[in-house]
Order: C-alpha cells, then sequence, then structure tokens
C-alpha cells in the first residue's frame, strides 16, 4: 500500500475518534441537564405536596367551622319550637331547621372524607421528599461520573489530536490539503477502500429486498460507484493519489488494513 495512503488511513482512525469523542463530550452537558432538571421537578413535587397538605387543612378548618355554626343554628331553632304560638310560625322554624340540618349533613360527610384523606395527604408529602432525597444522592453521583468520563475523553482527545499530528507531519502539505478538503464534505470516511469481494449472497438478497445498494467488487467502498478499469489499475499501481470520479473520495486498494492502535498516544 501507499505509504502517504497508509498515513492518511490511520489519520482517518483518528479523525473517526475524534468525532465520537466530540459528539460523547457534547453530550455530557445534555445529561446533566435533564438531571437538573428532573431534579428540579421533584423539588417541585415537594412544593406542591406541601401546599396540597396546607389547602387540605386549610379545608379541614373552613369545614369544622361551617358545622359549628350550623350546629349553633340548628340549636337555636330547635330552642325557638317552644316558644312558638302559631303554626306558621311552626312550619317556617321547621323548614329551617330542615334546611340547616341538610347543610349540617353535607358538611359532616365532607368533614368525614377529608379525614379519610388525611393520611393519603400526609403520605404525599412524605414520599415526594423521600423520592426527592433518594434521586439527589442518585445525582451526586451521577455529576461525579460525568465528571470523571469527560475529563477521561477530553484527556483521549488530546492524545488523539497529538497522535494525528504526529502522522500528518509525514504526509505532504498537498496531500494533506486534499484529505481536509474531502473530510470537510465527508467526516470520518474521506479516504474509502475499493471492494474485492462480493457481497454474501444472503445479504445482498436483503440489501434488494430493502431498496438498498448492493455492493460489487470494484466500487467505491463509500458510494458504490462501479469504477472503470482504468481508475481501478491506477489504485493498484499507487502511483498517484486516485480519487473516486463520483463522490471524490480517496481510494484505496486495500479494503483489510488495520490501523495502529494509538491508545495512550
Amino acid at each position: 500500500m501507499n505509504a502517504e495512503i497508509r498515513y492518511l488511513l490511520e489519520v482517518q482512525a483518528l479523525d473517526q475518534e475524534a468525532i465520537e469523542l466530540n459528539g460523547q463530550l457534547a453530550r455530557y452537558p445534555q445529561i446533566w441537564d435533564e438531571v437538573k432538571q428532573k431534579l428540579a421537578q421533584k423539588k417541585a413535587a415537594i412544593e406542591e405536596a406541601v401546599k396540597n397538605k396546607e389547602r387540605h387543612s386549610k379545608e379541614r378548618r373552613r369545614v369544622e367551622q361551617k358545622i359549628r355554626l350550623f350546629a349553633d343554628d340548628h340549636r337555636k331553632y330547635a330552642a325557638q319550637l317552644s316558644t312558638i304560638k302559631t303554626q306558621r310560625e311552626f312550619e317556617a322554624i321547621n323548614r329551617q331547621i330542615e334546611q340547616v340540618k341538610a347543610k349540617l349533613s353535607a358538611l359532616e360527610e365532607q368533614g368525614v372524607e377529608l379525614l379519610r384523606n388525611d393520611e393519603a395527604v400526609d403520605k404525599g408529602a412524605d414520599v415526594a421528599t423521600e423520592d426527592f432525597k433518594k434521586y439527589e444522592a442518585y445525582a451526586k453521583e451521577e455529576k461525579e461520573r460525568i465528571r470523571v468520563q469527560f475529563n477521561t475523553k477530553k484527556q483521549r482527545l488530546a492524545e488523539v489530536e497529538k497522535a494525528k499530528s504526529q502522522i500528518m507531519a509525514k504526509v505532504s502539505p498537498e496531500l494533506i490539503e486534499v484529505y481536509e478538503r474531502i473530510n470537510r464534505r465527508h467526516p470520518g470516511t474521506a479516504v474509502v477502500p475499493v471492494r474485492s469481494a462480493h457481497e454474501d449472497p444472503n445479504v445482498a438478497k436483503k440489501a434488494r429486498n430493502a431498496g438498498k445498494d448492493v455492493v460489487r467488487p470494484g466500487a467505491c467502498g463509500g458510494c458504490h460507484f462501479g469504477l472503470l478499469p482504468d481508475v481501478l489499475v491506477q489504485v493498484r499501481r499507487e502511483s498517484k493519489i486516485v480519487e473516486c470520479p463520483n463522490c471524490g473520495r480517496i481510494l484505496s486498494e486495500d479494503e483489510n488494513y488495520t490501523p495502529t492502535d494509538h491508545t495512550g498516544a
């Protein structure tokens, strides 16, 4: 394989890793924002549960006060019965007593229902508080995890850039310019192999059924464009850098090339 093509493949492998690392680094702030947002929601749930408890207590006091007032009215009207002198007055007082009794009965039922809900309302505030505390502990651990991973990937990105610079120093400036121009259009796939083997028949059949391209021998490994024989000869000769006439990618004759592991570079 052409030495400069080999170097470009090394650079490309590092570019691919850098793309992945940058994507992960960009994701970490989003992950932390999501954690903070959920933490804020759980805190708001506590505040809402406390407000609900306050509303419940206020409603209970209001109902209890009304029960006392209507009970006083009932006693007052009942006492008036002994002083009534006419049938008309008796009927009027009885109507008032029945109205008060109906209102009092409804209020007492409401009061009983509020009493039944006391435990659920109190528990709701406790559950929200416990849920917040658990997620707060998780958020603390998640923040540390993100910090460690962010710094680790940031360090690895610096290693990748350093290794890339060292390799690019071995490549001619003219070829670097060509590579970077193509890499801007096709990030991470500026250099591709010429396919030399047929796709597995089953894979090819599935691809055709799915309406996808089937890659055949002598095709560009990037866009799958079938290359003319003279282009294939030029690639195999390795006398010059050959670009795919369709997508413009740099063509390599070795589709099984494995880049060097630059971990710890």
